[in-house]
């Protein structure tokens, strides 16, 4: 792959991964008001410089974006973990979610990059990727922000202990993992492609219509993805209510009640048991 320059690395790769971060943190991780600023801002450079570092090694040695791709996810994902203290769940799906989202942003603006590089001069001082950066930065702005509305980061089918989740949960959430991981790569194999008919000057004419088409039906796939998640954890929430104990159901209905509801409430509770043939109580 291209090596990337050093100016390209700070202004493009610095922002990137802020914003990368910063998806990831929201989405899935939720406040940060307990960290002092002066940890924030140390984990947050140590989180740029760790990946920034592997990208740029990475991109040497590496020829395939998709390779590259995987190495700097997985980069992601132990960074969540280890430096930001997130679930291997919460690492994983806030990695695929913020990697998704910047190969989207970037395939649709592919023609508009390409008219750019034609329009820009190379006596600019910076190259036409740099410059066309913020036009890649201001979407993911708009997505971190969607997330800090609408985020999965108080789930507590994501957040609680593997160990304690039901088998069907467990079943879902590598279903939903797995299918994430196919579109992050089924997308880097589309750019991939684009990429290289483009240095090798092949004419894709006759066969753009499929590898649009199969673009879009990757977005079907991803929301109905999404779309799965939501309705599986709003299931599983729900069959968790109802698998509380008896002793435990009654016990909150009965803090919440008034003495005399609590009353009527044993009056029918005892008016059950005797037409069950119960012991008759005075």
């Amino acid at each position: 792959m291209e090596v990337m320059s050093i100016w390209r690395l700070v202004f493009i790769g610095v922002p990137e991964v802020l914003l990368g971060i910063l998806i990831g943190l929201v989405l899935c991780r939720g406040s940060l008001k307990e960290m002092s600023k002066k940890v924030l801002v140390s984990k947050m450079a140590v989180s740029i410089i760790v990946i920034l570092s592997i990208v740029y090694f990475s991109r040497q040695t590496f020829d395939g974006i998709v390779v590259h791709v995987c190495v700097t996810m997985f980069m992601y994902v132990i960074t969540f973990k280890f430096l930001w203290e997130m679930n291997v769940r919460q690492s994983i799906f806030a990695t695929c979610i913020k990697t998704y989202t910047v190969a989207v942003i970037e395939i649709l603006t592919i023609p508009l990059y390409q008219s750019f590089v034609q329009w820009w001069k190379t006596e600019y001082f910076f190259e036409p990727s740099i410059a066309f950066s913020p036009a890649i930065r201001m979407p993911q702005i708009f997505i971190l922000l969607f997330f800090i509305k609408f985020n999965f980061a108080r789930s507590e089918l994501l957040i609680q202990k593997w160990r304690n989740l039901s088998v069907y949960y467990k079943a879902a959430m590598v279903v939903i993992i797995g299918s994430l991981l196919l579109c992050n790569i089924a997308n880097f194999n589309y750019i991939d492609a684009i990429v290289k008919t483009n240095i090798h000057n092949i004419n894709i004419d006759i066969i753009g219509g499929n590898i649009q088409l199969f673009f879009w039906a990757n977005i079907w796939f991803f929301l109905m993805v999404i779309g799965l998640m939501y309705y599986i954890f709003k299931f599983l929430e729900a069959q968790k209510m109802v698998d509380v104990p008896p002793k435990n159901l009654v016990l909150s209905v009965a803090k919440e009640s008034s003495p005399e509801d609590i009353e009527r409430y044993i009056d029918i509770l005892k008016e059950i048991s005797r037409q069950k043939g119960g012991r008759q109580h005075g």
